[in-house]
């Protein structure tokens, strides 16, 4: 008996490192393809922290030939392999789009042309496409099925919300799929803030969530800070403490 469950425990561990070591190339692969654009501008502050191996919540970041910035934030309904097979086609097109001066609408309906083609039923991308043009201080918002988009003013108020106005991609055809863009002048000092539901709906050991309006007090409390992005992350790390994540989060 000893012998057979020696046995079966080495085939376990050697079919569990077979496994993490087959994660790990597709993870490489994955990073190449999706994570190929403008992150590391330094206009941009993310924290992405995903719930398992692959990522459900996707952000990209792309320059437009014109001059502007196209960002993405998506969430996967699920998490895991299957979430990260879909990031990586819309990533693609996002990145392709973009470099040849598509506007986000444009960039939308066709990631839904082929998340409708490509994704089992079930599973579909909520998404936030922003435009963002300097010059002109103004930003378009595509928002399906993500958490209202807010832009903050230099105290941390929120001055305009931007909410969900479209379905998610990858639900309905795209004749069927609203593309208007919701506008909004900007000014100095103002932040733009995106984020998935894995932030405000973030529990601690209490089961207590997060939540919206603790976000939004957080802004205003640490909108005077040099380093109020990384105070915001603590901020919500100290909430959940030791408390595991149930889902991917990314802001």
């Amino acid at each position: 008996l000893y012998l057979a469950l020696q046995q079966q425990h080495d085939e376990l561990v050697h079919h569990q490192q077979r496994q993490l070591a087959e994660h790990e190339v597709a993870e490489q692969v994955f990073a190449k393809i999706v994570h190929r654009g403008s992150l590391d501008l330094p206009g941009i502050r993310y924290l992405i922290s995903p719930a398992a191996i692959f990522n459900g919540d996707l952000l990209l970041a792309a320059r437009r030939p014109s001059g502007g910035l196209h960002l993405l934030l998506g969430d996967f309904a699920g998490h895991g392999l299957p979430a990260a097979i879909g990031a990586m086609p819309v990533a693609d097109i996002f990145y392709r789009m973009t470099e040849k001066g598509y506007a986000i609408s444009e960039i939308a309906i066709e990631i839904n042309n082929k998340l409708r083609s490509v994704l089992p039923p079930g599973l579909f991308l909520a998404a936030g496409l922003i435009e963002l043009d300097a010059a002109r201080r103004r930003l378009g918002v595509w928002n399906g099925g993500l958490p209202e988009v807010l832009l903050c003013d230099a105290t941390g108020q929120v001055r305009r919300r931007l909410p969900s106005r479209h379905l998610p991609l990858g639900i309905v055809d795209s004749d069927r799929l609203d593309r208007r863009v919701e506008f909004a002048d900007a000014a100095d000092g103002d932040r733009l803030y995106l984020y998935t539901d894995g932030v405000i709906e973030a529990r601690n050991a209490a089961g207590e969530m997060f939540g919206a309006g603790r976000l939004e007090q957080c802004l205003v409390e640490y909108a005077a800070s040099a380093r109020r992005f990384d105070e915001l992350c603590q901020c919500l790390a100290c909430f959940r403490d030791r408390s595991a994540e149930a889902d991917d989060t990314t802001l």
